[in-house]
């Protein structure tokens, strides 16, 4: 064995015991029924738990890694990891995870006393964001078949993903094209209300630089996926409608429409829609910038659902489209649970726990 084989050894063996055990508990009353498409991995989960810990030091908390941390990393790997479908089922159940707890906390810091009248006024005013296919799921009624519902959904998209032709995949991905478009615009709009319109006396937060619409990156926090398929956001903005002979720039040029009318157009919902929550719900300061890197999260998310469909559907990319797709899954399984924890009966205060371990 060499010197330097052992010195490298040696370094490994130094930071492996330098570095903390991250030990992750969900609750025991976490909603989780037998199924084919989402599963909860533990050493999934605590594998990226010690890795966000080696990242955050000291200011490592719940929070921001199962409703931050753990979605973006997960999504980030959806395109980058070549997943089979046993490991795309325990990256659904991240989404799951983060997004049925980050609704359960949104629940608790909308909704100081559930049982005020306004509480359900405010989650009527929440439902309307919805895509159709959620509110679809969500009008199932009992949370085991609202929870299949959402598994079912990821998972179509994720076994059209690894195992569609490319005609499939490029259909799909012009199909999906509108509801990403909304959804994204969502996004941006009620983001870009919570950052110009803070609780008095609370400092603004903005942990995103948007440069335009459909083009924005979070500081400190680099996805490569994002980064990948940033330039599909040019060719929509400077769209060569005049190349009438070439169907990708008909088809950008399409898109471009798609983005004023049904994207941009919905900024203006999601600004309302929270415009109601924020005038009427009893939300303490405390959570005010939690909910901001929240938001901050979902529209990054949706972004990465949105680029790689584009590309996929305009250039006939199968790559593009299949990353498209996974995305989509991970986006909606991420939504879908949200919505489950919104209206969950769970006491409140109920999250995972992080620790480090001796």
């Amino acid at each position: 064995m060499t010197r330097k084989l052992v010195m490298i050894i040696a370094l490994l063996f130094f930071a492996a015991q330098q570095a903390p055990a991250a030990s992750v508990s969900l609750p025991q009353d976490t909603p989780f029924w037998v199924n084919d498409h989402i599963k909860i991995d533990q050493a999934t989960l605590v594998g990226m738990a010690q890795q966000y810990q080696a990242e955050a030091g000291n200011a490592a908390n719940p929070l921001e890694f199962f409703l931050g941390y753990l979605p973006l990393k997960t999504v980030d790997r959806f395109c980058t990891t070549n997943p089979d479908k046993e490991q795309m089922r325990k990256y659904l159940g991240n989404m799951y995870i983060s997004g049925f707890y980050g609704g359960v906390w949104l629940r608790d810091v909308l909704f100081a006393n559930p049982s005020d009248p306004n509480a359900n006024d405010l989650m009527s005013v929440l439902m309307k964001m919805m895509p159709d296919a959620m509110k679809k799921i969500m009008a199932l009624g009992a949370d085991e078949l609202i929870f299949k519902g959402v598994a079912n959904f990821g998972a179509g998209a994720v076994d059209l993903g690894l195992n569609g032709s490319l005609l499939e995949i490029i259909h799909h991905n012009y199909m999906s094209v509108d509801s990403c478009m909304m959804i994204y615009g969502y996004d941006y709009g009620y983001y870009f209300y919570l950052t110009g319109n803070p609780p008095d006396g609370v400092t603004p937060a903005n942990p995103l630089q948007c440069s335009r619409f459909m083009d924005c990156r979070m500081s400190g926090f680099e996805l490569a996926t994002l980064n990948q398929y940033k330039p599909v956001a040019d060719k929509i903005f400077n769209p060569q409608c005049w190349k009438v002979w070439d169907p990708a720039a008909m088809k950008y040029c399409d898109m471009f429409h798609k983005m004023k009318m049904a994207g941009q157009g919905s900024v203006a919902l999601g600004n309302l829609v929270w415009e109601q929550i924020m005038g009427s719900s009893e939300m303490f300061d405390s959570a005010y910038k939690p909910l901001v890197d929240l938001s901050a999260r979902f529209m990054l998310v949706s972004e990465l659902a949105l680029l790689p469909t584009m590309k996929g559907y305009a250039e006939l990319n199968k790559a593009a489209g299949k990353c498209g797709l996974l995305q989509e899954a991970g986006l909606m399984v991420w939504v879908g649970s949200y919505f489950m924890g919104l209206a969950s009966n769970l006491p409140e205060g109920t999250f995972p726990e992080l620790k480090n371990q001796p």
